[in-house]
């Protein structure tokens, strides 16, 4: 990992359009993508409520799969984020978890080691890059709002609104080391790596708060 990228935690939600949800003594069927931070916010929702794995029928699609599933009815709820999560609510989807209230979601920048280790210069071009982007982006929400929404083909309001939730950021903290361990874990535990790396090793020091 060369830099940071975002937290935009609270872009990450598990919804409801019809009010069922895991953990009222009935079977419920659950879209979204798997291995993902979404899948992760519903693992820790269901340990933390005490939910049954087995009472949950999680079904793996893409996001925009999901959302089609959820106002169709095919399902009980799904994992969306981002511009999606907004457009479930507008429909009448009711948040049942955010993923700011669980392990949340950090969004980096990373390079395979062969990179890392024939190019160190261009690791500090791309994090001083990162580095002013943030400071750019800052400086002027606005005209960074423009463009973002321009790319996206999404509305300014609904632009603006997740700007401000991203929270972009350059430099990983400790804190974020931490929450990239429990990231691991969750795939170690779901059988989606079959070996854990000490974090702190993988984030490089052109990555890491001064």
């Amino acid at each position: 990992m060369i830099a940071g990228v975002g937290r935009p935690s609270e872009l990450f939600g598990l919804v409801s359009l019809s009010g069922k949800k895991p953990g009222e003594g009935t079977e419920v069927t659950v879209a979204g993508p798997k291995g993902t931070a979404l899948h992760q916010l519903l693992a820790d929702y269901l340990n933390k409520e005490k939910v049954p794995e087995r009472s949950v029928h999680f079904v793996g699609m893409s996001q925009q799969a999901a959302l089609t599933a959820l106002l169709t009815s095919r399902v009980d709820c799904a994992l969306l984020g981002g511009a999606l999560l907004e457009k479930a609510k507008k429909a009448g989807a009711k948040e049942i978890a955010n993923a700011k209230d669980f392990t949340g979601v950090n969004l980096v920048m990373a390079v395979s080691k062969d990179f890392a280790d024939k190019y160190p210069e261009a690791l500090e071009k791309i994090a001083n890059a990162q580095d002013k982007a943030v400071q750019w982006i800052n400086e002027n929400k606005q005209e960074a709002v423009k463009i973002g929404v321009s790319e996206l083909g999404i509305p300014e309001e609904l632009g603006s609104k997740l700007a401000s939730a991203y929270h972009y950021y350059s430099r990983l903290n400790p804190d974020d080391i931490a929450q990239l361990e429990k990231t691991q874990k969750f795939l170690k535990d779901y059988g989606f790596i079959k070996k854990t790396v000490p974090v702190e090793e993988i984030v490089l020091p052109v990555a890491k708060e001064k």
